[in-house]
């Protein structure tokens, strides 16, 4: 069980390293050449970027796998790397549905971890917004 997360980010990983080896390889060679910092930080985000919309992209084949074999744990976590992702890319409304879409599928199954782990997602969130006391009341929640 301590293998999922793992096993779901290597998934990540090589669907990402499948999914966009063109871009991606491009920008690797262009950061070899000598570049000022700015542009150096510019390629940098963009191939952070490309990370983030990749991982969207395989936790949504994810969800739609575990939803066709009934797997709720499986829709459940792949909601929750989709808003953590969606998050990072500064996506925070996306990211909350999301996450709270996941609560949804938290239900079917004995799920206190993945339920704390959802608060504290939506908490971080949230905390983007700067909306901190309704970041305190969420981070209860998940404590």
């Amino acid at each position: 069980m301590k293998s999922l997360p793992i096993l779901w980010f290597m998934t990540v990983l090589s669907l990402s390293a499948v999914a966009q080896p063109s871009s991606v390889d491009s920008l690797i060679q262009v950061l070899k050449r000598p570049l000022n910092d700015t542009s150096r930080i510019n390629i940098r985000n963009l191939l952070i970027n490309e990370f983030y919309q990749t991982a969207i992209k395989s936790e949504q084949e994810i969800f739609q796998i575990s939803k066709s074999v009934n797997f709720t744990r499986g829709m459940a976590i792949s909601l929750i790397h989709q808003g953590r992702s969606s998050a990072e890319k500064g996506d925070c409304l996306k990211a909350l549905d999301f996450l709270l879409k996941s609560f949804s599928y938290s239900g079917y199954f004995e799920a206190q971890k993945i339920t704390a782990v959802t608060y504290f997602e939506v908490g971080k969130v949230y905390s983007k917004f700067h909306n901190l006391l309704h970041t305190d009341e969420v981070l209860r929640n998940a404590i």
